[in-house]
């Protein structure tokens, strides 16, 4: 990762990019077939939640930090 936004303008456009990155993963974690337990399909759709989880967890640092300047 990079430095970290220095001012609002910065953090808000972090902020916007991580929204739509989560916007695309909800979008393909709809798509995608359930599958049996531990099948791939299984596994790769955990993964994508796991993926959701982080960027949800980056977005709420942004928007603490964004507080915080």
């Amino acid at each position: 990762m990079g430095m970290g936004p220095k001012t609002k303008a910065d953090c808000d456009r972090q902020i916007a990019t991580v929204q739509s990155q989560i916007a695309h993963a909800k979008s393909r974690i709809a798509s995608m077939p359930n599958g049996k337990p531990g099948s791939s399909e299984a596994c790769n759709k955990g993964q994508a939640r796991h993926e959701l989880a982080n960027l949800q967890s980056e977005l709420a640092r942004l928007k603490a930090l964004r507080k915080s300047l």
